[in-house]
């Protein structure tokens, strides 16, 4: 029926968009550089888990992931592993996600280092259209307002995927770089239709700063630029006594820009509880509504 093409039409429109959009963000970045960059696997020298949770736009998106890394000292490495899972709407749009990790590490010089990194992932996303309702269509004799659910379609997509990076450290200083989606996986929209997901390419950058006894900063920044989305952040925490965090940033996403604040305390050198809200600024919020919030919490526990 005409009805059911049009709505099979939507969705591969909304398909198409969402599957080359950028990859997954946590506004508190530097907790979760494992995400963005498999050399920075074992840079803590610390055995470490850790667990994030996000969402935004009143929960219409969620994203949970959870990591674990270490260093193999004997051998130069570091090791750690990575699952996420994200979703997105009511239909929903689902993203299971995990990767290995493992980097080299180069003693370039005293508190010098240089570590290149690889990863291996294992991606599978769906959507089942079952979940949607549509508010109307256009039938052969016109608009038809009422609200429909009657078009079951499940699109599945399965890759393994590839990525790879380096971690430089000097002192108090770092600076990373990384590609994802090194082998460009084709994702099937429907009906024959493939198309191949964009490469990610991040940079990372951050200095801690002791501002006296019990006071130091950490500037950071953070840019990811995949296909036609860009992005970056630049931020700044302040941290008492080697304790209590607090800091704020300003992110641009193409053309759109977010404020963020964020927060925590670490306590016997082994747990830390992290969190952040970030928001948009006044012309995104009358762009789109007073929603446009997103809240994050990151636990993390820490062993040698």
């Amino acid at each position: 029926m005409l009805k059911n093409k049009i709505k099979i039409i939507f969705l591969l429109m909304c398909l198409s968009s969402v599957l080359h959009a950028q990859d997954a963000y946590f506004s508190n970045y530097p907790q979760n550089h494992l995400w963005y960059n498999p050399a920075y696997a074992g840079v803590d020298s610390t055995h470490e888990f850790s667990l994030s949770g996000r969402t935004q736009w009143s929960s219409t998106y969620n994203t949970v992931m959870l990591s674990y890394d270490q260093p193999l000292e004997k051998i130069h490495s570091g090791i750690g592993v990575k699952v996420l899972y994200d979703r997105s709407g009511s239909a929903p749009m689902e993203k299971y996600y995990g990767a290995l990790c493992y980097n080299y590490k180069i003693r370039l010089a005293d508190e010098m280092n240089l570590r290149i990194g690889m990863q291996a992932a294992f991606d599978y996303a769906r959507i089942n259209t079952s979940g949607l309702t549509f508010g109307g269509y256009y039938s052969d004799t016109g608009y038809v307002n009422t609200p429909t659910t009657d078009i079951p379609l499940l699109i599945e997509n399965s890759s393994l995927d590839f990525g790879a990076g380096i971690w430089y450290s000097f002192k108090n200083f770092y600076v990373g770089f990384s590609v994802q989606h090194i082998s460009n996986p084709l994702l099937k929209i429907s009906y024959g239709t493939y198309y191949s997901l964009y490469k990610n390419y991040i940079s990372t950058a951050g200095y801690k700063l002791k501002l006296g006894k019990h006071f130091s900063t950490i500037p950071s920044a953070i840019s990811m630029i995949q296909g036609p989305s860009k992005f970056f952040e630049v931020s700044n925490d302040f941290i008492l006594n080697e304790t209590y965090y607090l800091g704020a940033g300003f992110r641009g996403i193409n053309n759109l820009n977010r404020l963020t604040a964020r927060g925590g305390v670490r306590w016997k050198k082994k747990f830390q509880v992290m969190v952040a809200v970030d928001f948009g600024v006044q012309s995104e919020l009358a762009t789109y509504s007073q929603n446009f919030v997103a809240c994050e919490a990151n636990l993390k526990y820490m062993f040698r």
